[in-house]
């Protein structure tokens, strides 16, 4: 025994020795000056492949993106829906040293999606960044099916009349918020909201309506009060954000806390409160097993209360920071119709796999392609202590994304739950 520790001793002695030799060899000034060399090098080549997959073209040496498509298409509760998207960002630094993005979107019944939206990041050093954005939108087919997680669509009504569950939503909707990183990846934030909300029924005249509002009676919530006016708030909050990449992430995670209040001193028409909590998280694989292609995998969770008295679209809506926009509106159980369950605490879950299929440059542009598969599942409930892991909503389905220039994406996916089946197609980053 004593002969087997005194080899393992030695041979200890021996590693040490040979490793303090090492270190000392790769510590001299010639090694160490080629390693930073190097290392530079490798910096010097992956910013210039991340440039080189978003550039569209340079200017006065400033390389700059720019994106944009045309939208036009037939739906039969919209018409013919005709528009555009267009990006252009300047990335002399990264992520970038500012973005913007304009929508405009409209119908030839009414329909329409306006957006102009601004990001400016690392604004004198690296630590204060400041997002804006505007919103006019009027949306002819939002549905309202009740109060609750039980609530069923009555198909006798919908036969009698299928704008039973139908409003027509107007809003305004403009919100600023000024960054600070604390320190490493973790930032505070505080903006303010103006939000505009008109309501009325699919074919009746919006001035001699009432419309439905969440209002405390004593214990209990009832539908009273008039569902349009304005909101004014302040948002405050936390953002960790280790993401490789913002636009096309294959790593890290997100978190965001958010408070929303109301501004009583401006009066608003809607006085209450939101709490939202947001967190996705990216893991990256390669499974040989499976085969040689690039795998992603997401998890998300969205859990969120509101208090006070607000109209019935704020429950089936998601807030948060402008940063976490594109995250809060498409927190969704997709598969059932759209603002399918609402009430004043909610949970929303997402598992997405998504498979890398191509990455292909075309005329000089970076085009890459992923098949996707999810599946989500949430509740609502009147308080935050009533989600149970019990009763929960299923939907899940599969599609396929287009990214070009690590800047523009263009998302198609059908989903399928126990109500039916959704066809989807989104521009912009989901998540």
């Amino acid at each position: 025994m004593r002969s087997v520790l005194l080899m393992l001793f030695l041979t200890g002695m021996c590693v040490q020795t040979a490793g303090a030799a090492d270190s000392t060899r790769v510590l001299t000034p010639e090694v160490r000056a080629r390693k930073a060399i190097k290392q530079l090098g490798d910096e010097i080549e992956r910013n210039a492949r991340w440039v080189s997959r978003r550039r569209s073209f340079t200017m006065d040496g400033v390389p700059y993106g720019l994106t944009g498509v045309p939208v036009l298409y037939y739906s039969i509760t919209s018409g013919i829906n005709y528009g555009g998207w267009i990006e252009v960002a300047d990335y002399l630094q990264r992520p970038y040293r500012y973005r913007v993005n304009v929508r405009w979107w409209l119908s030839t019944r009414g329909k329409r999606k306006n957006q102009l939206r601004t990001s400016i990041p690392n604004i004198g050093g690296d630590r204060v960044s400041v997002r804006f954005m505007t919103q006019d939108r009027r949306d002819i087919g939002t549905q309202f099916f009740g109060i609750g997680n039980d609530t069923e669509i009555k198909a006798d009504q919908v036969a009698l009349n299928p704008d039973f569950y139908t409003y027509h939503l107007e809003q305004q909707r403009t919100g600023i918020d000024v960054e600070y990183r604390v320190v490493g990846n973790l930032e505070v934030f505080g903006g303010l909201r103006f939000n505009r909300g008109l309501v009325s029924r699919a074919n009746e005249a919006r001035d001699n309506k009432d419309y439905f509002v969440f209002k405390d009676i004593g214990t209990d919530d009832e539908l009273a009060g008039i569902g349009t006016g304005w909101s004014h708030f302040m948002v405050y909050g936390l953002i960790r954000d280790t993401r490789d990449e913002q636009e096309v992430p294959t790593s890290g995670d997100y978190f965001e806390l958010a408070f929303l209040r109301p501004l009583k001193f401006m009066q608003p028409d809607h006085d209450f409160t939101r709490t939202t909590a947001i967190y996705t998280r990216y893991f990256s694989f390669r499974p040989s097993i499976i085969d040689h292609g690039k795998y992603l995998l997401i998890g998300r969770v969205v859990l969120e209360k509101l208090d006070g008295e607000f109209p019935f679209y704020e429950a089936t809506e998601v807030g948060g920071s402008v940063h976490g926009d594109n995250i809060g509106e498409a927190a969704k159980i997709r598969g059932f119709e759209s603002r399918r369950f609402a009430d004043r605490a909610k949970i929303l879950c997402t598992v997405e796999l998504r498979r890398f299929i191509a990455a292909r440059r075309i005329r000089r542009q970076f085009i890459q392609a992923q098949v996707i598969g999810f599946t989500d599942f949430g509740r609502v409930a009147p308080k935050i202590r009533d989600l149970e892991f019990k009763d929960y909503h299923y939907g899940g389905g599969t599609g396929i994304k287009f990214t070009w220039n690590s800047q523009l994406s263009l998302r198609t996916d059908i989903a399928f739950s126990r109500e039916g089946w959704q066809w989807y197609l989104d521009m912009g980053h989901i998540f």
